[in-house]
C-alpha cells in the first residue's frame, strides 16, 4: 500500500540509510501457488550506497507486510 511505502520511506530516510525515495503505483501481475494473481501496489526507488544494502534490506523486511518482498539492487556506474 501507499501507506506501508511512505512508512519504509520515511524510516530509511530517518535512519540515515537512503538519500531518497520515490514511491509510484503499478499494476502488478504475478505467479502466486500456482496462479497469475493480478494487484495495484506501490513500489519504491530507493537511491543509497552500497554499503548501506544489507541494512536497507533488513529494514524493508521489517516493516513490510508481503510475504516475499521484492528487494534488488544495482550497481550505477554514472550517477
Amino acid at each position: 500500500s501507499r501507506k506501508e511505502a511512505e512508512k519504509i520511506s520515511m524510516s530509511l530516510l530517518r535512519k540515515k540509510l537512503a538519500g531518497c525515495c520515490n514511491v509510484f503505483p503499478v499494476a502488478s501481475a504475478y505467479l502466486w501457488k500456482g496462479k497469475i494473481e493480478k494487484a495495484k501496489e506501490h513500489s519504491i526507488i530507493i537511491k543509497t550506497s552500497g554499503k548501506n544494502f544489507s541494512a536497507v534490506e533488513r529494514e524493508i523486511k521489517r516493516l513490510n507486510s508481503y510475504k516475499i518482498p521484492c528487494i534488488e539492487g544495482w550497481d550505477v556506474a554514472h550517477a
